[in-house]
């Protein structure tokens, strides 16, 4: 199944939840750096050439284009109370033991 090198059956049935997301979560970190430098090379060319982009208050890259990554980082659970991710992950660990009995 693509770069992680591991069958489908594998992907579908052998994973946990929290696996499948973390692997999906280094694709996405992977592709940041690219936007990130398509960003960088986005403001160079624009500060080059135009001489309001200061003006506009656009001083460095991030303010040219700000990602959702670069956004209130301390927040990353979307608002949920520690007891709301707590009950989750619970409720996520208790379908996972229920799913491994069956098979």
């Amino acid at each position: 199944m693509g770069e992680i090198g591991i069958s489908t059956g594998q992907f579908y049935y052998g994973l946990k939840w929290w696996e499948i997301r973390s692997i999906i979560e280094g694709y996405h970190k992977r592709e940041r750096n690219l936007f990130v430098l398509l960003r960088w090379s986005r403001f160079m060319q624009m500060s080059t050439s135009m001489s309001d982009i200061r003006k506009a208050g656009i001083h460095k890259p991030e303010d040219l284009l700000p990602f959702y990554w670069e956004k209130s980082e301390g927040v990353a659970n979307s608002g949920m109370s520690e007891e709301e991710i707590a009950e989750m992950q619970a409720e996520i660990e208790a379908y996972n033991k229920e799913m491994s009995r069956e098979e």
